[in-house]
């Protein structure tokens, strides 16, 4: 049986009567002059059912007993938000896996041969810049940094330092707008190679423009004179 008193402190409960009592002639027969003497009151045994729990202790007579609070609506409350978050976990991957497909397939989409180049030129703060220790597959298309120049990628490698898009055409070759005239850069293949009424400036930098007479033309002005005319 267990004991609660009103003191200074608010209200105490015990385990049972403290030791001094039990001295008492004939305790525990006496607990009942004890209570009315020293104020111990016998705390009420309460059973609690689901979804409820113990409130405050409270006088009722000549005992004390606990508040019984319905918590029902509590816990419903707490499950319906532990199954609302994890419906939002869930649909937070399935929207990170979705953003990630979206992304592959814009990727692709934007470095595909056969988009038109003024989709490409239109778009350029799609691309990165080019950067040494990169792994660059065919066809992919970078920004050179400092430049509005793009530049496809005509060989699969990884990147160094002194193999910028620029200096090693067999490695990437730069994307022109149509109707601009770009420096001619040796052709790694039919796929990008000259054909008849393509322009370049010959040298690289120079004004000079040349203009090929011929189909699937690899060669420089100077290497097959014929097939290029100065304009």
């Amino acid at each position: 049986m267990r004991y609660a008193k009103q003191t200074i402190d608010g209200l105490m409960v015990y385990d049972s009567l403290p030791n001094p009592y039990k001295n008492y002639p004939n305790f525990p027969n006496e607990s009942a002059k004890i209570i009315e003497i020293e104020g111990f009151l016998p705390v009420e045994e309460s059973i609690i059912n689901a979804g409820e729990k113990l409130g405050e202790l409270y006088q009722d007579g000549n005992v004390y007993k606990y508040k019984i609070i319905n918590i029902q609506a509590e816990i419903d409350a707490k499950l319906e938000q532990e199954k609302q978050s994890v419906i939002s976990e869930q649909q937070f991957k399935k929207q990170e896996i979705v953003q990630a497909k979206i992304t592959k397939q814009i990727e692709v989409e934007m470095n595909d041969i056969n988009l038109p180049i003024t989709n490409i030129i239109d778009n350029i703060d799609f691309y990165d810049y080019w950067q040494v220790d990169t792994i660059y597959g065919l066809n992919k298309v970078v920004r050179l940094i400092g430049t509005d120049q793009l530049y496809r990628c005509v060989q699969s490698h990884t990147s160094q330092a002194d193999w910028s898009p620029k200096l090693v055409p067999a490695l990437f070759t730069p994307i022109v707008a149509p109707g601009t005239i770009g420096d001619w850069v040796q052709p790694t293949g039919t796929h990008d190679a000259y054909n008849i009424g393509d322009q370049v400036h010959f040298p690289s930098g120079d004004p000079a423009i040349y203009e090929s007479l011929i189909n699937a033309n690899t060669w420089s002005p100077t290497a097959y004179p014929a097939g290029w005319e100065l304009i």
